[in-house]
């Protein structure tokens, strides 16, 4: 191989690493935002612990953990809030699925397609978090204007 070539394909891997990475920065960042909007009392989880998930192998079970205390955290925080939501259980089955996608997407073969579905169920998920945290931060700034 020459230089050129090398050097194309140490290029490529870091876009690629850059092209899942940096997403994944963003949706942690709403996740830790999200988990520190709500209060301390209603929090099951600190903000600051959803940067677990990054950590290779780990995360892959973390991530459970995360989804399911995010669910908790924000079902006591819209209850004490007195706020509705056209879903009890917070993109719960949404969650999970982003979970368990992401748990068999480093099993051989079947991995590819798991990781495929993986990347749409968390875009959803993603989405639904970014919606609960603006419904709190409208709240919590309501609450301010009173």
């Amino acid at each position: 191989m020459d230089g050129g070539a090398e050097v194309f394909i140490v290029l490529f891997v870091l876009i690629i690493l850059a092209a899942v990475i940096v997403p994944m920065i963003f949706f942690y960042i709403l996740l830790m935002r999200l988990l520190n909007i709500c209060s301390q009392e209603n929090r099951k989880m600190e903000g600051g612990m959803v940067w677990l998930n990054l950590i290779p192998l780990f995360g892959l079970g973390w991530i459970f953990y995360t989804v399911i205390q995010i669910r908790d955290s924000l079902k006591l925080e819209f209850s004490s809030k007195n706020l509705e939501t056209d879903d009890p259980e917070f993109a719960f089955s949404l969650g999970l699925a982003f979970a368990i996608l992401s748990a068999c997407s480093i099993i051989p073969f079947l991995g590819g397609l798991a990781a495929i579905g993986g990347i749409v169920v968390w875009i959803l998920y993603w989405i639904r978090m970014n919606k609960y945290y603006k419904i709190l931060t409208e709240n919590n700034n309501s609450q301010l204007d009173s």
